[in-house]
């Protein structure tokens, strides 16, 4: 996507990016960020080979060598994942764990950016980043489906607002106000409470970020 620089939020100074649906958005905490994750990171791993396998990380590494489209318990990523450790590091515990520690990391930076796209500046992804690191940091503890249920939710919420604050989806592309309206009636059952405050139009004020810009390309 391309965008522009300009100034950041309230004449702040710091650059900011404007996408083509001209939201400003503040620019990434990266430093931070990856302070983060790498502190993170480094705990999980320090100690990831220090109380033995779980029964658990054992039935997944048992399910991996039996693949399946599906399992009684759980989808079958977790245990493809758990087959490819093993492939990769063979019956290493720290080889397989280190793929929920991934998955952890991964969870930290898309909160990251929840908070940049909701107008959050680098303080402010800082802080989300902080907060995210803190849960994951026990549940990345042991290769677990948690580890990736946190970052497919995530991920979802990243683009749920994407969808809402920008309209990067077919929406951007409707020409009339009763194409919209027609279009976000499919959303109000997915995503209540997002769709009411867009109706509304107050999501700024609820979310403590700048005002929204237009979000939708709508001829009159």
């Amino acid at each position: 996507m391309t965008g522009r620089t300009v100034l950041g939020p309230r004449g702040a100074g710091s650059p900011s990016i404007t996408d083509e649906a001209g939201a400003a958005r503040p620019s990434w905490a990266w430093p931070v960020i990856a302070g983060v994750v790498l502190a993170k990171s480094a705990l999980n791993l320090a100690v990831a080979g220090r109380y033995g396998w779980h029964i658990d990380e054992l039935y997944y590494r048992s399910t991996g060598q039996h693949p399946m489209l599906g399992y009684t318990d759980f989808p079958p990523l977790v245990p493809m994942v758990a087959r490819l450790a093993e492939a990769l590091f063979g019956s290493s515990l720290v080889g397989l764990r280190l793929f929920a520690v991934m998955a952890g990391a991964g969870t930290v930076v898309v909160t990251a950016a929840i908070a940049r796209q909701l107008g959050g500046r680098q303080w402010a992804q800082g802080i989300a980043a902080l907060a995210a690191a803190t849960p994951t940091l026990g549940a990345n503890a042991m290769f677990q489906t948690v580890s990736f249920d946190q970052l497919t939710w995530a991920l979802l919420f990243l683009a749920a607002i994407r969808v809402l604050t920008l309209g990067t989806h077919n929406m951007s592309y409707a020409h009339t106000p009763a194409d919209v309206a027609d279009l976000l009636s499919a959303y109000d059952q997915v995503f209540p409470i997002l769709a009411s405050a867009l109706a509304e139009n107050d999501l700024h004020a609820r979310l403590r970020c700048e005002p929204l810009k237009p979000l939708f390309k709508v001829r009159g």
